[in-house]
């Protein structure tokens, strides 16, 4: 691992310039990524979420979500509703969540997320939640480098699948609102 490196052209100058597996930067934000290289790019990310959970949380459920679907507020602004990419939700036993993953997002370029949810209130199979984490890949944003957010989350479990419905909030204009559905398949 000593002649491990990342080209400088591949790093972002606003992201944590120590963590750089993490603060790798897509050149061409859309040219095709590989799955492993998703992967690759989520895995410092997902080290630091899972070092931060409570030691007694249990995973309960692990689900892979392959897509999310969004309805922007500004429905004449050509905003990219179809956000395929590839996401890990693990069902923690306390009422908690950890999320990562990477998808293709509104303004056609590559997101990283990394969040937990907390969900404070559950009926039957429906959870509301606060979901909190770091995301990037939006450009009016942090010069697309990471930045936190917070927003409201529904979860519909179901044997095999769940649904997660969130409500992105509209922030000046660098962030777009919308509500998004991500589907979510049960690995265990």
């Amino acid at each position: 691992m000593d002649n491990f490196s990342v080209p400088s052209s591949l790093k972002h100058p606003n992201v944590f310039s120590t963590m750089a597996p993490c603060s790798t930067y897509y050149k061409s934000r859309n040219a095709g990524v590989s799955s492993l290289s998703i992967l690759y790019r989520l895995s410092l990310p997902l080290l630091v979420v899972l070092f931060y959970s409570p030691a007694n949380s249990v995973a309960s459920k692990i689900y892979i979500s392959p897509w999310m679907q969004s309805w922007h507020f500004d429905q004449e602004a050509g905003f990219n509703n179809e956000n395929y990419g590839l996401g890990f939700q693990i069902d923690l036993e306390d009422a908690h969540s950890l999320n990562i993953g990477a998808f293709k997002n509104s303004e056609y370029h590559w997101s990283r997320y990394v969040s937990r949810t907390w969900y404070p209130l559950e009926l039957k199979k429906i959870k509301v939640g606060i979901l909190a984490g770091i995301f990037d890949g939006y450009e009016k944003e942090s010069n697309g480098g990471w930045f936190l957010a917070m927003m409201p989350v529904f979860t519909l479990s179901r044997e095999g699948y769940a649904v997660n419905v969130t409500a992105v909030p509209s922030y000046e204009d660098r962030i777009r609102g919308a509500i998004v559905l991500q589907v979510l398949l049960a690995i265990n």
